[in-house]
């Protein structure tokens, strides 16, 4: 692939990561009633669609343009049971860190 079609496939996939994002932060049109709910339930397969190919392995080879999306499950980042420690990174968010607190109270000597 020369530099031309790197830019090339670069360009494209931002222009889908854009469009996405314009998606997401796009207001609601004064619509009333079924015109509001086909409004959202289009904005929610637009967001769908462009991020699925904003996320997709773009090549380009021999004139032919291949977009590879993988769908399998991502293995969720587990907390360890087993008493190994715990890491930040390992959370997910404040609320994750706070029930951790709140569990780890149940083996507190009393």
């Amino acid at each position: 692939m020369n530099d031309a079609e790197k830019e090339w496939i670069d360009a494209l996939h931002n222009r889908f990561i854009e469009r996405a994002n314009v998606i997401k932060q796009a207001g609601m049109p004064p619509l009333e009633g079924e015109m509001r709910l086909k409004w959202i339930k289009q904005r929610n397969l637009d967001y769908q669609d462009f991020s699925i190919i904003s996320d997709c392995e773009i090549k380009l080879s021999k004139g032919t343009l291949t977009l590879t999306v993988d769908l399998r499950p991502q293995t969720p980042v587990t907390i360890p049971t087993d008493g190994a420690k715990i890491k930040m990174s390992q959370l997910d968010s404040k609320s994750d860190l706070k029930a951790l607190i709140t569990d780890a109270k149940r083996f507190k000597k009393q």
